[in-house]
């Protein structure tokens, strides 16, 4: 992605029961460098790529459903030129009891231009 640039990321997100997939919000985080890939490696607590050096959050998005897939949006333009991308939760700690799980589909990332046909 191109610094100044905007962008619109599409997706679908889908969910299962509220109890394996509550309500978060979608987060697109982006790094300018590919050697902060992998992230975390070996370590089961690293969590949010924002605990290490050179990630930035670009943009987020709430979501929510149940047993159902929502599709969401997020236009973003970058600083600076982003090399590679991470898609997760916000970086709040959750408190969940479950392990859970979300999924995603039809990821569609372009210069906005293109959404324009």
């Amino acid at each position: 992605m191109k610094a100044g640039t905007t962008y619109l990321i599409r997706f679908y997100i889908g969910f299962a029961v509220a109890r394996y997939s509550p309500p978060l919000d979608v987060v697109f985080f982006g790094t300018p460098d590919c050697k902060n890939l992998p992230f975390g490696v070996g370590n089961p607590n690293y969590g949010c790529p924002l605990n290490g050096q050179g990630w930035m959050e670009m943009g987020s998005v709430p979501a929510a459903g149940v047993n159902e897939w929502v599709r969401r949006e997020i236009r973003l333009t970058p600083s600076v030129d982003i090399y590679a991308i991470a898609i997760g939760p916000d970086c709040q700690p959750e408190d969940a009891i479950n392990d859970l799980y979300y999924f995603l589909d039809h990821l569609v990332l372009a210069d906005e231009e293109a959404f324009g046909f």
